[in-house]
């Protein structure tokens, strides 16, 4: 996952029955789209600063970024109370990494088998299957320990 693409993969470690399942998510960013449609955004001049000195196109991606992540975790939340899967293994960028976990559920959180401070996310979906299932044999997670 980074702040703008999530994929969900289920299956990986080659050893489960069937083909590997993927959900992809894109993140909307809507603040950014309704900001960069402003009509002062398209003046020569820079908008004006808001008072916490940061400008407000930064202030609208971290607005967008924060509510990707909650919808990923909200997915996620709802497939760990349907009984969808009993571990998890997040492969992040560092800081999404860092935000995600803070931000997830204590029930979400306690099926966390592995955080991998790794984005694979622009991976092919095959590099990604294979290099997620490596970083998990490295660290003795197996599919045959449940999905």
């Amino acid at each position: 996952m980074n702040t703008s693409r999530a994929q969900i993969l289920r299956g990986i470690a080659g050893n489960g029955p069937g083909r590997p399942r993927r959900l992809v998510l894109r993140a909307e960013q809507r603040r950014m789209a309704a900001l960069l449609g402003a009509p002062e955004i398209s003046l020569p001049v820079s908008p004006p600063r808001p008072a916490t000195g940061r400008p407000i196109w930064l202030r609208a991606i971290e607005a967008d970024q924060i509510s990707f992540m909650k919808r990923v975790i909200d997915l996620l939340e709802t497939h760990r109370v349907a009984g969808d899967f009993n571990r998890l293994a997040i492969f992040a960028a560092p800081k999404v990494l860092q935000r995600l976990r803070s931000a997830m559920p204590r029930r979400l959180r306690a099926l966390v088998v592995a955080e991998i401070a790794e984005n694979v996310v622009d991976l092919s979906y095959l590099a990604m299957r294979l290099r997620v299932a490596a970083r998990l044999r490295e660290r003795g997670i197996s599919e045959d320990q449940g999905s």
